[in-house]
């Protein structure tokens, strides 16, 4: 059986990871949880699947002060002057060093889980990972966005130095291919942390779930909009709750919220979700809640799901509320469009199948 290095960089990592790890765990092979510092804390590290392994574990004091040293350096070189760039660049020279030092100790992997290629941990993870010869596998993390493949390159990055890249469904496939990610190297497999997701539930009244996203990229006014979908639930006697971003589980806000960590069990009991260009309206569709597309006073928010699937209701306006009380279910027709969006046959089991058994293969 073979050593399989799981890196969590945040908790969300262990959400979307730990289904794969469990079952890797369970079909005999050493599953290794390790993880690393964060800039601002606002989603520790935290592993799911059991105890994990702090990457600094394999630091030495000489690495430390290297670091130091070249942060100092590039820092008067780069001009950065945020503190988190400062200290994203310390870390991310501290991920490498711990990291290279770890593939060369004792408990060095036969092959490596990132959750995605996109951020100062597992860049040079997945690099130090190619350098040695080690599978390094990376997944799809969520909606994908034409602004974020614009502004950062961010799909064509995907999957730089990473063995395969495991996506949600045909479309994102596409969408990878044609920012250049080699098509040998993406596997469709949809969405990993949803194939166990369990069955929906019923509720005696209406549930309606207003699924925020970070407030800095809200599309309008999120008081404004709150309050006047409260009220309407108030008066047709529907039950309303906020979730906010889990970035954002510190806002105090006056209604009644949801700020659980796993957000599969609210989608599953939610009858109404309303969401504005967020992953969760995607994983919503793959759970079969409805969904609509909200924002009063603004019809042009980021990329709306509405403009690529008309049956998806919108609210621009308080007389749009209404929409809340006559959505129902899709019907058969908008299915194989979500299919594309998340590979719908894979909501089970077999998703993880096809992962464990595509991971075995490169060992």
């Amino acid at each position: 059986m073979a050593k399989i290095g799981i890196f969590i960089g945040r908790e969300h990592h262990g959400q979307k990871l730990m289904n794969i790890g469990a079952a890797l765990a369970h079909k005999g092979h050493d599953v290794f949880p390790i993880t690393a510092n964060n800039a601002i804390n606002i989603d520790p590290p935290q592993m799911n699947i059991g105890g994990y392994v702090h990457l600094y574990h394999y630091l030495t004091d000489v690495m430390v002060a290297r670091a130091s040293v070249l942060t100092k350096e590039l820092h008067i070189s780069s001009d950065v002057s945020m503190f988190w760039n400062i200290y994203s660049l310390r870390e991310q020279l501290l991920v490498f060093f711990a990291f290279k030092s770890y593939l060369q100790s004792e408990d060095a992997p036969d092959t490596v889980l990132i959750l995605h290629e996109n951020n100062f941990w597992t860049k040079p993870i997945a690099y130090l990972c190619k350098q040695r010869g080690i599978p390094c596998f990376a997944f799809q993390e969520g909606l994908l966005r034409k602004k974020d493949q614009d502004d950062m390159k961010k799909q064509s990055l995907a999957c730089e130095y990473s063995t395969k890249l495991f996506v949600w469904g045909n479309d994102s496939r596409e969408q990878y291919i044609k920012a250049g990610v080699p098509v040998e190297k993406i596997i469709v497999s949809g969405a990993s942390h949803l194939a166990l997701a369990g069955d929906r539930k019923s509720n005696k009244r209406k549930l309606v779930t207003y699924f925020l996203p970070l407030l800095q990229h809200y599309y309008g006014s999120p008081e404004k909009d709150i309050t006047a979908v409260s009220d309407y639930c108030r008066t047709n006697g529907f039950d309303f709750v906020v979730r906010p971003h889990p970035f954002e589980n510190h806002l105090d806000l006056p209604f009644v919220t949801n700020k659980d960590k796993d957000v599969i069990p609210l989608i599953l009991k939610t009858d109404i979700a309303l969401c504005q260009h967020s992953t969760t309206a995607l994983e919503c569709l793959a759970l079969k809640t409805p969904i609509i597309e909200m924002g009063l006073g603004n019809k042009n928010f980021l990329e709306p799901l509405a403009k690529e699937q008309p049956v998806i209701p919108s609210i621009s306006t308080i007389v749009e509320l209404n929409k809340i009380a006559t959505t129902k279910n899709y019907t058969d027709s908008i299915w194989q469009w979500i299919s594309d969006k998340i590979y719908l046959p894979a909501i089970t089991q077999s998703v993880i199948n096809t992962i464990v058994n595509e991971i075995e293969s490169n060992l």
